[in-house]
């Protein structure tokens, strides 16, 4: 429940204003808390009100940490999104907890669907857990319909471009060869030579898991992983989107017992994060796109 201190508040109507769920209404010159049931917890109000005059139950005053001025320029910030890349080739050095536990807090700060904020996370640093766990999940990929890719003609086939659409069969066509040679040449699941398929020998993958059921539950876990993924950059580290964890972990029930995820919780996206192997320094141009301005 939130309360306007009568005697502080100077009716300027910043917290109507920002109150995305239209909590208040403005009586008069003053803002009035007309619809307290509407209200979603997001302390906008409590975090603009240049007099403090808002108060609630569900987030104390001293909790509203003051921000420093940003001070990033437009040029930099571009300059860093150029730069990112799907980093697949990591050094052996560990990612330190304090550095980890940095990222999160960013990923925490990530908007969600009606400020929700049901993501939490799992963070995997054992070299022999991941394998099993990629071995999981590369069977799991291969069963559930790419093995049949192999083949230009065939009912499941055209059943999956049916389903997936033909440029994202195109695209899984890709790893029925990779998935088949790897298994051929003893690769597939990685050593500390040959990085795996799925975690390419990663020292840290985050995994991101929230509510059942979520409609928007994936764009929550994509929102808090690019945070990760950019502030990571600023402190040395590159990173990769984990694509086959998410889907094989709804096919199969036995990778999110082994992740020990309560049956209401789904996995909505993974990280890798490693101290990069590689160092990038030119911009990749990128296919332009339809704009259609209205």
């Amino acid at each position: 429940m939130i309360e306007i201190d009568d005697e502080r508040c100077s009716g300027c109507g910043s917290c109507y204003d920002v109150c995305p769920n239209y909590v208040f209404r403005m009586a008069g010159k003053a803002p009035d808390v007309s619809y307290p049931a509407q209200c979603c917890e997001c302390g906008q109000c409590l975090s603009i009100c240049p007099e403090e005059a808002l108060t609630s139950d569900f987030m104390a005053r001293d909790e509203l940490e003051p921000l420093a001025p940003i001070t990033l320029r437009w040029e930099h910030l571009r300059s860093l999104m150029l730069a990112r890349r799907s980093v697949r080739n990591f050094k052996s050095q560990r990612v330190p907890r304090e550095t980890i536990e940095r990222l999160l807090e960013a990923a925490t700060y990530a908007g969600t669907s009606s400020n929700g904020q049901s993501e939490d996370f799992i963070v995997i640093q054992d070299r022999e857990y991941l394998r099993e766990l990629e071995r999981m999940i590369a069977e799991t990929a291969w069963n559930a319909g790419i093995k049949f890719l192999g083949k230009e003609d065939s009912l499941i086939v055209s059943f999956l471009k049916r389903k997936y659409g033909p440029r994202m069969i195109e695209s899984y066509r890709v790893y029925h060869g990779i998935i088949k040679h790897r298994r051929e040449n003893g690769e597939l699941h990685g050593n500390d030579r040959i990085g795996g398929m799925v975690f390419r020998n990663a020292p840290t993958v985050i995994v991101v898991h929230g509510e059942r059921g979520n409609a928007l539950g994936m764009a929550n876990g994509a929102l808090a992983i690019r945070n990760m993924e950019l502030l990571g950059m600023t402190m040395g580290l590159g990173a990769c989107w984990v694509g086959f964890l998410p889907g094989a972990a709804e096919k199969d029930r036995k990778i999110r017992e082994y992740l020990k995820l309560a049956g209401d919780r789904a996995v909505y996206g993974a990280l890798l994060v490693g101290y990069a192997k590689h160092t990038f320094e030119r911009k990749i141009p990128r296919r332009a796109r339809a704009v259609r301005w209205v």
